[in-house]
């Protein structure tokens, strides 16, 4: 006799972490295209039919969002990367000048000269394997196989300065943009000629950046990224309020996130109001700024993580060659002890025997 268990309905648990909340975004609903798009990700089938009330929480939302601007990230950190040209040669004879030639003509850092590891190749390469010293009982056997190898210092490294943070100035982020991929940024910000009523611009006397009103709610401290702009709420410093709006960066989708936690906040100062026509311009430009500078960081930072990778490689390259030359000098003396002490036992090494000559007094007389 088979018994199945009572189902609990779950409309009230948010579908992933199975927190409750009354928050939900519906998985079959409004935006169940973008919602499944998000579960695919982690490879979640869920079925309408059994579940129709089923719903994920904000938090899970931005989790998984977050997820897929990581994956579109590394895919395309990996096509830059499949993209370089292969060096030459291994063995670093070439001209290491132009390190990384992806970013030959870069501002990002400024290049430095790198370090000479020709002189720790050589050296390496004049170590030939020794042959085994067999062990003999007795002394009398011959001379062990060993091959004298003369080993050449290695030349001094001339230490690697790291890359300096800095500033960027204008004309600089410019020609990073032009070398970096942000061509998604740029088939998005085109000015358009009519934006939704729901949203405008505001600036104050004494402010330099805009603040976003969405539906009579105030945003700003924005994020910038490739795609989209986040803004957060204009009082959560204040409030600790957490509400924030994913604009994509030609301002024609939105999404709200969070819930604020104050009331309505009248403002001290008034402000100027802005068409969306009027203030875009200027939103765009700030935006490709922060975008370019954020990149730059990044190739700065993957810059100093090879140079760490390549110094470590030197390294070790530097430690074998320091432990062959130990171990045919310690090969070499067992050699020398061996010959002296068959020379101290059988007299002349040679195995020829000494002429004595007897020594008369009178015949000195």
């Amino acid at each position: 006799m088979s018994t199945t268990a009572p189902t609990r309905p779950l409309a009230s648990f948010c579908r992933l972490c199975l927190t409750k909340t009354s928050n939900k975004v519906p998985i079959f609903g409004h935006d169940e295209a973008n919602v499944i798009n998000l579960l695919l990700l982690i490879e979640l089938d869920i079925d309408a039919d059994n579940e129709p009330d089923a719903g994920v929480c904000f938090d899970c939302i931005v989790t998984l969002e977050g997820f897929y601007q990581f994956k579109e990230q590394c895919h395309t950190n990996d096509e830059f990367l499949k993209g370089l040209p292969p060096k030459d040669s291994a063995d670093g004879s070439e001209d290491e000048a132009t390190h990384y030639e992806c970013l030959e003509n870069e501002p990002v850092v400024t290049m430095y000269e790198s370090s000479d590891e020709e002189g720790l190749v050589k050296d390496y390469d004049l170590i030939e394997a020794l042959s085994p010293v067999k062990r003999k009982d007795s002394l009398d056997e011959g001379k062990p196989d060993v091959k004298r190898i003369k080993v050449e210092p290695a030349k001094p490294e001339r230490p690697r300065r790291p890359p300096v943070a800095r500033d960027f100035e204008q004309d600089e982020l410019e020609k990073i943009g032009q070398q970096l991929n942000i061509s998604a940024l740029d088939k998005l910000q085109v000015l358009r000629d009519s934006y939704p009523d729901f949203f405008h611009f505001e600036r104050g006397k004494r402010s330099v950046y805009f603040t976003l009103v969405f539906y009579g709610e105030r945003y700003n401290s924005a994020i910038y990224c490739d795609a989209y702009t986040v803004w957060q709420c204009a009082n959560r410093r204040r409030f600790q309020c957490p509400a924030q709006v994913s604009a994509t960066n030609d301002y024609t989708e939105f999404e709200r996130r969070f819930e604020h936690t104050h009331g309505e906040v009248i403002e001290k100062e008034p402000s100027d109001r802005f068409t969306p026509k009027q203030a875009l311009p200027e939103v765009f430009k700030l935006c490709r700024q922060n975008v370019m500078k954020r990149k730059a960081k990044g190739r700065l930072a993957q810059m100093e993580r090879k140079m760490k990778h390549e110094e470590e490689a030197t390294n070790l390259r530097r430690n074998v060659v320091v432990e062959a030359v130990a171990e045919q000098e310690q090969v070499t003396q067992v050699y020398d002890n061996n010959s002296l002490l068959r020379v101290l036992r059988d007299g002349d090494s040679d195995g020829q025997e000494d002429e004595f000559v007897e020594y008369d007094s009178s015949d000195s007389a």
